[in-house]
């Protein structure tokens, strides 16, 4: 699957898998716009929320309270009360049914989400097959690991990818012994001793 299409409302989004990253397209009733994120950003730290609007919420609570309120007031018309909780019920479904749940990925700077609740299956094959792509693409791309001139560093960056699982036990384990190979040698050429 190389396309995933979800709907919340007015609001469609397209995500797709580019040889640079993952390109979302989102159209509104009158707009829309088209952003792109690096694979890398597939393993980045995960992210969950639930998001809803505000104003249905607050809403929500006035009425609740003004329905209440006028049950207690003695001088209040009749049945008032089943009027502002009628009112109060309708928005408290509103809040209820906008609410979603988001999944993502932020590594800090950037933070793409999906819609976790439209369609678990089509997500979790979409998001299967972005981080198989995002694998190979890092791997290209930091594969084979170069040493340089800082051991600490490029054990570090080594043990980044293996955290992030871009290399594998044993890729990590034979870029530790070209290390430890590499320190000797540096080793014996300053000190021949």
């Amino acid at each position: 699957m190389r396309e995933l299409v979800q709907r919340r409302g007015l609001i469609r989004r397209t995500y797709a898998l580019t040889p640079d990253g993952i390109r979302v397209s989102a159209q509104g009733l009158l707009s829309g716009h088209t952003v792109s994120f690096p694979y890398l950003l597939m393993f980045g730290d995960p992210v969950e929320i639930w998001t809803s609007s505000r104003i249905a919420f607050v809403s929500t609570f006035i009425l609740a309270a003004l329905a209440i309120v006028v049950a207690v007031v003695p001088d209040a018309e009749p049945y008032a009360w089943a009027f502002w909780g009628a009112f109060a019920v309708v928005a408290g479904a509103y809040y209820y049914f906008s609410r979603s749940h988001l999944f993502g990925f932020t590594d800090g700077t950037k933070t793409l989400l999906f819609l976790h609740d439209t369609n678990p299956e089509q997500l979790k094959a979409f998001l299967a097959e972005a981080r198989t792509v995002a694998r190979t693409r890092a791997r290209v791309v930091m594969i084979p690991l170069r040493t340089s001139g800082d051991p600490s560093a490029d054990l570090h960056h080594a043990m980044t990818l293996h955290a992030k699982g871009i290399i594998t036990d044993d890729e990590l384990a034979e870029f530790k012994a070209r290390l430890d190979g590499r320190e000797w040698r540096k080793a014996d050429e300053w000190n021949p001793n």
